[in-house]
């Protein structure tokens, strides 16, 4: 396992936000040469890598152990860590590895020091072996789209990239990401105070796999505020932002807004707001101050559209798997900021059922029909199906009850998975995805277990001997 926090470390040394992933793509491109591996690099800088068999393996199926190099790329308001070039300070606390006010990238960095730890070894009894690392992962998978699955010669895909220890992966929702514009439209402000109110406090976290938990979104919190705020009165704002990623459920949103109404009747209203989320994990709170009078402020109809927008349209979970608590559609509103004389709103879409996706964004357009916005799609990603027969998952579940004692649980998630792309182009090879714990994953609070990344260690090798 030194090798596995060897190559983590050195992984977390090198800047790779999502689309900016040439330097990790050829360091990695290097370690695998220097190991005396095939390697090959395709055009969008993911990497496959193939180790011939052991003594005694070489008519064994081929096995491919894939993850993504590209991490969420999230810090604390008060960290001035530069992702383009800052490399992730690392810390060990309790058990747990994390990083300094930042995201830590153990997803899927976990996954890359694994493969290489086990391309490195020469003492392991394994297969043929293919590692695919690629780019792009976390803001719609671009670059395993644009991967070809042609060039994979192994038949069983093990996906390390899940985020529960004992849970076994076996099919994985679909989705895509809608970005939702209207021109910035905006007037003088009329007479009244200017107050900037920031909301932050909000847990965040994976638009997917945390959908359904008591998260709250920044976005919608803020919207509620302010229409509270205002009444029946039009509102004058001057600015409204919150969120990054559309993958990231958004845990603080900023607005400037001015209003003849007191500090105090506003702050009574904002903790009004807060007493009806009472249930919301973490520990949200409004902050409220005055500021210098904009210059211009959005035109009346334009904040009144908007506001009404962000919320009525649906948010969260909107439908379960069939006799299940397990979520089968949701939708997160992500991202809304202004620039370039645009207002844009961005909301992410995940579902394993197409009919779903379809009810879902017909509910949206509607909205977006009447605030005047124009609609664009991309990042569209496949869902994984569920195989009924699998010797790969019969394989995996048998020996984690022979290394552990325990069952393995079998799961289909509301999470997108790279399995996807590949089941698309290629849905004879068997597919499983296995990781160890990791929590709160795509925020400044994720930690990786670390004795649990061992056990899934070992646990991964004991899968390559088996097969």
């Amino acid at each position: 396992m030194d090798r596995v926090w060897h190559y983590f470390k050195e992984l977390s040394k090198i800047p790779r936000p999502s689309k900016k992933e040439e330097r990790v793509s050829n360091w990695l491109k290097e370690v695998a040469e220097g190991m005396g591996l095939e390697v090959d690099q395709d055009e969008a800088l993911n990497i496959l890598i193939r180790k011939p068999a052991s003594p005694g393996y070489e008519d064994h199926e081929g096995v491919i152990l894939q993850g993504h190099m590209d991490m969420v790329c999230e810090k604390t308001p008060e960290s001035d860590h530069d992702f383009d070039k800052d490399p992730i300070e690392l810390v060990e606390e309790e058990g747990f590895l994390k990083a300094k006010d930042t995201t830590l990238g153990a997803d899927n960095g976990i996954a890359v020091a694994m493969a290489l730890a086990i391309l490195e070894d020469k003492s392991l009894a394994h297969p043929a072996l293919e590692v695919l690392v690629t780019t792009d992962e976390e803001t719609g998978m671009s670059g395993m789209l644009d991967f070809d699955a042609h060039k994979l010669q192994g038949s069983r895909f093990i996906n390390l990239d899940s985020e529960e220890e004992g849970v076994l992966t076996a099919g994985s929702a679909g989705g895509f990401t809608y970005s939702l514009t209207r021109s910035l439209e905006t007037t003088a402000p009329q007479a009244g105070s200017a107050y900037r109110l920031v909301l932050d406090g909000l847990v965040g976290g994976h638009s997917g796999s945390d959908i359904d938990k008591p998260r709250g979104n920044a976005i919608i919190l803020m919207a509620q505020a302010l229409q509270a705020i205002y009444g029946t009165d039009l509102v004058q704002l001057a600015s409204l932002t919150s969120g990054r990623l559309d993958n990231v459920i958004p845990s603080r949103s900023e607005a400037v807004f001015v209003t003849d109404k007191s500090q105090a009747d506003i702050q009574a209203v904002l903790d009004g707001v807060l007493a009806d989320h009472g249930d919301l994990e973490g520990s949200p709170a409004f902050h409220l101050e005055e500021t210098a009078m904009p210059e211009e402020v959005w035109a009346s109809g334009l904040s009144e559209d908007l506001l009404r927008f962000l919320t009525t349209i649906p948010n969260g979970v909107f439908a379960h798997l069939k006799n299940s608590d397990l979520v089968q559609t949701s939708s997160n509103i992500a991202i809304i900021d202004q620039k370039d004389g645009e207002v844009e709103v961005v909301i992410s879409f995940r579902s394993s059922e197409e009919v779903d996706l379809g009810k879902l964004r017909a509910k949206v357009d509607e909205a977006a029909d009447q605030a005047r916005l124009a609609s664009r799609t991309f990042a569209v990603y496949p869902a994984w199906g569920f195989m009924e027969e699998s010797a790969l998952r019969d394989t995996c579940c048998r020996n984690y009850k022979e290394v552990t004692g325990k069952d393995m649980e079998v799961l289909v998630i509301h999470a997108g998975l790279e399995c996807g792309c590949i089941y698309d182009q290629r849905p004879e090879l068997e597919f499983v995805s296995i990781g160890p714990n990791m929590y709160d994953v795509h925020s400044v609070k994720e930690r990786l277990d670390m004795a649990s990344a061992e056990r899934t260690f070992a646990y991964v090798k004991e899968i390559l001997k088996a097969l």
